[in-house]
């Protein structure tokens, strides 16, 4: 990846500068939460020198990440939760390793209990953003459900099996 996100727009107008803080960052001001539809305008010149540089080694990068995904599903694949799906002729690249799991905040406290990281990216499902509250409220049970269930676990292309098999074990005491 690069090196952070970056970027810059100049004005003395307080009310406009506020405004596009939050339209930069796909028009949420606080984490989670979208007021209204925004951009993803983060990437400057520097980024991308950086994201070029390192274009080449993108193939092992994708490499050692679907290698981590193959030791999950094999020391996960027996558990009570849903692991990523495949889809022949395609190749996921494990950007993220998301499980669904009921029993999900009841795991991430085991994890963060052996000092391992997960994330719950997107909890709060797209309908249920502020931006779209001028709409009439969607009845969307499985978003619903899904962001109550889905949790993300450590993903990146040095993750050796052996780190692998300490969040399984973690993962698998937590569900008894």
């Amino acid at each position: 990846g690069g090196a952070g996100d970056g970027g810059m727009l100049v004005t003395a107008d307080a009310g406009l500068a506020e405004r596009l803080r939050g339209l930069r960052n796909h028009g949420s001001w606080q984490v989670y939460h979208h007021d209204v539809l925004g951009y993803n305008s983060r990437l400057d010149e520097i980024q991308a020198l950086i994201l070029r540089a390192e274009l080449p080694q993108l193939p092992d990068y994708n490499g050692g990440r679907r290698q981590a995904a193959a030791w999950y599903e094999q020391h996960l694949g027996d558990l009570d939760l849903i692991l990523p799906a495949r889809r022949e002729g395609f190749h996921h690249v494990y950007h993220q390793f998301t499980i669904q799991v009921a029993e999900r905040d009841r795991v991430k406290a085991a994890l963060q209990a052996q000092g391992i990281a997960s994330a719950v990216y997107y909890p709060i499902p797209g309908h249920r953003q502020k931006a779209f509250a001028d709409l009439p409220l969607a009845v969307c049970p499985v978003a619903d459900a899904l962001a109550m269930q889905v949790l993300s676990l450590p993903m990146f292309p040095e993750l050796s099996e052996a780190q692998v098999a300490r969040v399984a074990a973690t993962i698998r005491e937590a569900l008894g």
